[in-house]
Order: C-alpha cells, then sequence, then structure tokens
C-alpha cells in the first residue's frame, strides 16, 4: 500500500483487521516511517517496495489512491486476484495503455 496520512490510517487499518482475522497480510510502502508503524501495531510482513520480490499475490488493497501504486499492483497480483480500491487521490488518476489493457484482460 501506498500511504499518504488518511490513507496510511485506513490502509494500516484494513492490514490489520485482516491480520486479526488470520489472513496472512504483506503490506508493502514507499515510506519506511510508514513500515515502521506497520511494525509497531504487529504487521508481521511489512516491507518496502524496493525488496518485494517475485511473490504474486491474491487480493491488494490499495490505500493510497496514487496511480504508481495500481500500476505497481499489475506487477504482484497473482492470474484472477483482486484488486479493492480504497484510497483515492485529488488528482485524475490516469494509466498508461498497457496498465488499462492488463485490467480489461485479466481475469
Amino acid at each position: 500500500m501506498l500511504c499518504g496520512a488518511a490513507a496510511l490510517q485506513i490502509g494500516l487499518s484494513i492490514a490489520y483487521w485482516l491480520q486479526r482475522f488470520g489472513h496472512l497480510v504483506t503490506t508493502v510502502d514507499v515510506r519506511e516511517y510508514s513500515l515502521k508503524i506497520a511494525r509497531a501495531i504487529g504487521l508481521q510482513r511489512a516491507i518496502s517496495f524496493e525488496t518485494l520480490g517475485p511473490e504474486k499475490f491474491d487480493y491488494a488493497f490499495e490505500a493510497s489512491g496514487a496511480g504508481a501504486a495500481m500500476i505497481k499492483i499489475t506487477e504482484v497480483l497473482a492470474p484472477k486476484g483482486t484488486v479493492t480500491v480504497v484510497g483515492r487521490s485529488g488528482k485524475d488518476t490516469v494509466f498508461p495503455v498497457k496498465t488499462f489493457e492488463w485490467f480489461m484482460r485479466r481475469e
């Protein structure tokens, strides 16, 4: 999850409760301080985008509203995976044609 101040709270709340209900959660962010907060509240897998490996995820929650985060999701979402967008930007969200096609063609 890419997180701004409000998105940080929303994204971490989602991750926290999913973990509390028994799901394996990986919290991803571009800022180390956001990851420190994630670890401080007990999220076991909090990693930066730079260290994100080849692992594919069945579900992704995007809390920042950043177009860059949605583009990154296309790299890590498993086939037939589900994306839930819970954040929005104050600006237009624009995707490259390749990303839009990815969303349209993946099941």
